[in-house]
């Protein structure tokens, strides 16, 4: 959906007891990303797993994978995109280090993550991460 789109969904509903206040439901867009951190073992199912959603939402993904199975992420990723399927941007990938990925997230990021303890105790010492 274009930036600044509102698009109402539904019709005004009353939501206190004697009418002075009501809503509607709208549709928007999404001013975020998700980032996925997927396992070794799963190189192509985690990516398509969230890769799904993501783009039914129209919120593009991130995928960030384990650097064994880079070789083989890679080339799915490259073929989907190869394919003209998805508009551009949609889909990223990173191979190693992230950097500064997470600090950019925002209020609105996502972060889903399957794999190891030691990166799922990396996550969870962020307080940008718990308390978003």
């Amino acid at each position: 959906m274009p930036v600044g789109q509102v698009y109402p969904d539904g019709s005004t509903e009353q939501i206190s007891r004697h009418g002075s206040l009501i809503a509607q439901h709208i549709a928007t867009s999404l001013q975020r990303v998700t980032i996925h951190i997927n396992a070794f073992k799963y190189p192509v199912w985690g990516t398509l797993e969230r890769l799904a959603p993501c783009l039914n939402a129209g919120v593009p993904a991130i995928v960030k994978l384990a650097t064994k199975t880079a070789s083989l992420t890679e080339t799915c990723v490259r073929t989907m995109l190869y394919s003209g399927l998805f508009p551009e941007g949609a889909l990223q990938l990173v191979v190693g280090p992230t950097g500064d990925l997470l600090d950019r997230l925002g209020p609105q990021g996502v972060v889903g993550f399957t794999g190891s303890a030691q990166t799922a105790h990396v996550l969870r010492s962020r307080p940008d991460i718990l308390s978003d």
